[in-house]
C-alpha cells in the first residue's frame, strides 16, 4: 500500500470517528468574504459543541496532527490532503483507490456546507461516492 493511499484512509476514519462521536453536530460558519458567510478549516463551530472548531475535514485533519495555515482556511479538500505527510500530487491524480477517497472527502465537505449533520454528511457521502470509502 503507498504512503498517500494510507494517510488519507486514516484521515476519513477520523472523519467517520468525528461523525459517529458528534451526529447532530451542525456546522456553523464563521468566516466573511464578500459579506457572505462561508465555511472554514479552521473557524466556525457549533453552538452545541462549543469546544470545537472548523468543519469537519478541518478538525478531522488537525487530529492528524497537522495544522492547517490560516490563508488555506477556505481552499478546497485537495489542497488539505497535500498537507498530510506522505501524500503527492502525483498519487492523487492517478491512483484510482485515492481518487475515489478524495470524492468522497469532497462529498462530505458539501453536505456539511449545506447545513446538514456530520453524520448525515457522511451518510449522503456514502450514497453519492459509493461505499469502500473506509
Amino acid at each position: 500500500m503507498n504512503m498517500t493511499l494510507e494517510t488519507i484512509q486514516q484521515l476519513v476514519k477520523t472523519v467517520r470517528h468525528l461523525a459517529d462521536t458528534y451526529p447532530d453536530f451542525h456546522y456553523l460558519p464563521t468566516t466573511q468574504t464578500n459579506n457572505e458567510s462561508r465555511c472554514a478549516y479552521n473557524t466556525g463551530g457549533c453552538d452545541k459543541y462549543p469546544g470545537l472548531s472548523g468543519c469537519i475535514i478541518g478538525q478531522a485533519v488537525r487530529k492528524l496532527n497537522v495544522d492547517i495555515p490560516a490563508n488555506m482556511n477556505l481552499v478546497g479538500v485537495q489542497p488539505i490532503l497535500l498537507l498530510l505527510p506522505g501524500v503527492t500530487a502525483t498519487e492523487l491524480k492517478s491512483e484510482a483507490n485515492v481518487v475515489k477517497i478524495e470524492k468522497w472527502l469532497q462529498s462530505v465537505q458539501l453536505y456539511q456546507d449545506s447545513g446538514k449533520s456530520w453524520s448525515r454528511a457522511v451518510e449522503r457521502a456514502d450514497r453519492r461516492a459509493g461505499q469502500g470509502c473506509e
